[in-house]
């Protein structure tokens, strides 16, 4: 009898060690179910964030492009700039040149890029160029802001420091709607009566 009982405690024991088993291995299975998801996540924003950069770049590129061709037009020849704006706690927007060109910012306005693109109010140039949008995912924009018409194009060439530049400075972003990465790029271009 003594027999009986020892045997049926050891088939007790058995089943407690088989939960507690059971339950280690759906705690791991679970933990190592979130780190997939959670990778997963990170790969898509990773993912998301390329193609706004890539966007964005494009952007830039439809923007410089957009500034070469002005600057050699018969208009940007026979356009001066105005004298540069002064702190006067007076917001006056940049005048715009042609579509997607701004003269010189005013410095007591918030930057023309501070809205994002695709709200109302905002300056952004929704870029067309279909051969430099093909295959993206995300519609570029851009501002193009003519900020000097007589900077020195090649200022570290003592053999002609005379020839001057126009001087432009581009803003691209990709389209954030819908939740999805944004990336903002700016540069800043030049460009003469001879582009090198």
């Amino acid at each position: 009898m003594n027999r009986q009982f020892h045997s049926g405690h050891q088939q007790g024991a058995t089943l407690v060690v088989s939960i507690i088993l059971l339950a280690l291995m759906t705690l791991l299975a679970t933990a190592s179910l979130r780190t997939g998801i959670q990778e997963e996540r990170i790969s898509a924003t990773a993912r998301d964030r390329d193609l706004a950069f890539q966007s964005a770049e494009a952007g830039l590129r439809i923007g410089e492009a957009a500034a070469e061709q002005w600057a050699q037009s018969e208009e940007a020849k026979s356009f001066s700039l105005p004298e540069p704006v002064e702190v006067d706690n007076l917001c006056d927007f940049a005048e715009q040149i042609a579509e997607g060109l701004y003269g010189p910012p005013d410095p007591d306005c918030a930057p023309l890029w501070d809205k994002e693109p695709g709200t109302t109010g905002a300056f952004w140039h929704k870029a067309s160029d279909s051969f430099a949008t093909s295959g993206l995912s995300l519609t570029p924009y851009y501002i193009v802001e003519y900020i000097s018409g007589s900077a020195l194009c090649y200022p570290a060439d003592k053999t002609n420091p005379v020839k001057k530049c126009k001087r432009f400075r581009i803003t691209a972003s990709s389209d954030a709607t819908a939740g999805r990465a944004a990336v903002m790029l700016q540069s800043i271009y030049a460009t003469g009566d001879n582009p090198p």
